[in-house]
């Protein structure tokens, strides 16, 4: 994902990458416009989407699986090892327990900004809207998505409320992202001493083990 909060896309799918991909801190990256990673984000993620579950794959998980937390709404699945780095993948599974009529007006593109380019958003809005079912949804109380200004936002009032300084925000950024990187480096050590550990025993059994003298007495045995 490249954040560009000019981009149609990412700023009205931004919620969606945050709520799934960000990690259980509230004041991490928060200075880049990241929203904390809360229950509330959650619910209210869930709830103006139509979602029920959101089954994400992450860094690491105990035994493969961390159990729904966010009040049931979000399980983390053991991704990759290597994470960290660049090659890495994950992947994210939405689960709607019901259909969309029956819970929320779906409309995947909504403008609650003015500089959201509105034009392209209308547009979309209209063609999508025209696909449902009218008589389903009309009756439904209005549940725009979240964009990324209103997270931005609140974000900012969510820093406030904990009487958190930018000072204390930053430092919070900068001491994860070390760990981050710490942690990298960690794993790829232990990755080239596993390799150097394993080249030792195979010089060891090569050693004590005429392979030579194995392989001819098999082909003895077969012939």
């Amino acid at each position: 994902y490249t954040q560009k909060r000019d981009e149609h896309w990412t700023r009205n799918r931004a919620i969606l990458k945050f709520t799934t991909w960000g990690d259980p801190s509230h004041l991490e990256l928060i200075d880049k416009g990241r929203p904390p990673f809360c229950q509330e984000t959650t619910d209210r993620y869930v709830r103006a989407n139509g979602i029920d579950t959101v089954v994400r794959a992450h860094q690491d998980a105990n035994h493969g699986f961390y159990f729904p937390t966010h009040n049931g709404k979000v399980a983390t699945i053991f991704s990759s090892d290597t994470y960290c780095s660049t090659q890495s993948k994950g992947s994210v599974f939405l689960v709607r327990l019901s259909s969309p009529s029956e819970r929320f007006n779906q409309d995947p593109f909504i403008n609650q900004h003015p500089t959201t380019h509105n034009s392209l958003i209308s547009k979309t809005s209209q063609s999508l809207s025209s696909q449902t079912n009218s008589h389903n949804t009309s009756i439904l109380p209005f549940s725009p998505l979240l964009i990324f200004d209103t997270i931005q936002l609140e974000s900012e009032d969510y820093i406030q409320k904990f009487d958190y300084s930018l000072e204390d925000v930053e430092e919070a950024s900068r001491e994860k992202e070390e760990e981050r990187v710490l942690s990298a480096l960690k794993r790829i050590k232990t990755h080239k001493q596993a390799d150097v550990t394993i080249k030792q025993i195979e010089k060891e059994i090569e050693s004590i083990v005429d392979i030579s003298q194995i392989v001819n007495d098999a082909v003895v045995q077969v012939g």
